[in-house]
């Protein structure tokens, strides 16, 4: 990659590095830049102090607390102080109301700005989609997973965009016999309203009642877990579901399972999905917005599909796969195709020729 960056400082700024999607991907990049950029630095939020020691850049752990009414004042003003004092050639603020806090800290600040958004637009009340309009607008270049996603925000911020997928990170699997796996149904992600774990229990306790050989497996957690606790046990079906806590490799820990299920009501481009399908697992996914599964599937081609919280149709996707074995691996099979689709090095390539870009367009590199 021809570059001018080996000379420069970038620094990025995110809630947290411990749990998510957004907090591997920051890493990913940061890693990434570690290799062409001069100096590389992170700023937590909401880190621990002692977090995160073993990182190849220097983390700055700010240990701000969401219980405390002031913490946005005062993060307003020690980013600003740090920005001011370490003086970086490129600020990148992953997720929208941390790029909105941070945009708003550098005005008058010389360094490029620019904005990575990782969720779903559609779902921003109005006041948080003004603030955001204006912390892309002005920002010097904005980085979205999907051209849906970029589209949200009109055509002055899609001129200074750059539509960036997340990558594969992992290994590449030899897919396990359909006949061989598990009589499992898994899933994984935070325990929030958004995930649709609810919805998920509801239709597993049906499919439970016809194929009571199968169990399901919910890795994670989160503020909901005692709500789902207490569901299950209405349910009647609290010896055939689990809750093992959070895992850090989903690809590694369900390659063997039976079917992964991701019934959330928005997203980005889900980490886990992809995870899931680089296993060769057959996968259900919801059709959210703005539309990383229907991007990761083909449209239900390389997984199933079906519309949120729609409890019949996720029966019957669930149905289909456990009843047709054969096209259940073949829909697996074709799941891994997003290995090579998500190539890391690619993406890699992508995201250093992006910064270059807009240092260059500043006449900072």
């Amino acid at each position: 990659m021809k570059n001018n960056l080996y000379d420069k400082s970038i620094v990025f700024v995110i809630n947290t590095l411990q749990y998510g999607g957004a907090g591997k991907m920051i890493r990913f990049v940061a890693e990434t830049c570690v290799d062409y950029f001069g100096d590389v630095r992170m700023v937590c939020l909401f880190d621990n102090d002692g977090q995160n020691k073993n990182e190849m850049f220097p983390c700055i752990n700010m240990g701000f607390k969401y219980t405390n009414k002031l913490w946005r004042f005062h993060a307003f003003r020690s980013l600003r102080a740090l920005f001011k004092r370490i003086k970086p050639d490129c600020i990148c603020a992953f997720v929208s109301d941390v790029a909105v806090l941070t945009r708003f800290s550098t005005y008058g600040i010389p360094s490029v700005f620019l904005s990575a958004e990782r969720g779903d637009p559609y779902i921003q009340n109005k006041i948080w989609k003004i603030l955001t309009q204006i912390a892309y607008a002005t920002s010097d270049g904005c980085f979205f997973q999907l051209e849906s996603a970029c589209k949200y925000y009109g055509n002055i911020i899609q001129k200074k965009s750059s539509i960036i997928p997340n990558p594969y990170l992992g290994k590449r699997y030899e897919p396990t016999s359909i006949f061989n796996r598990k009589k499992t149904i898994v899933s994984a992600g935070r325990f929030e309203k958004q995930k649709g774990y609810d919805t998920l229990l509801d239709v597993f306790s049906h499919v439970s009642l016809i194929h009571p050989e199968y169990s399901l497996i919910i890795y994670g957690d989160g503020s909901l877990k005692e709500s789902y606790l207490e569901q299950v046990k209405t349910l009647g079906i609290i010896d055939k579901v689990f809750f093992p806590g959070y895992i850090s490799d989903v690809a590694e820990t369900i390659a063997e399972d039976g079917i992964f299920v991701l019934p959330s009501r928005f997203e980005g481009m889900p980490n886990a999905l992809i995870e899931a399908m680089s296993t060769g697992i057959p996968t259900v996914s919801t059709n959210c917005s703005p539309g990383g599964p229907k991007y990761l599937t083909n449209d239900g081609k390389r997984g199933l599909l079906v519309e949120i919280d729609d409890k019949e149709k996720l029966f019957e996707a669930i149905e289909y796969l456990i009843n047709n074995p054969v096209q259940a691996e073949q829909i697996g099979l074709r799941g891994m195709e997003i290995v090579d689709l998500l190539d890391k090095i690619e993406i890699q390539k992508k995201w250093i020729d992006a910064f270059d870009k807009y240092l260059k367009q500043r006449r900072i590199a």
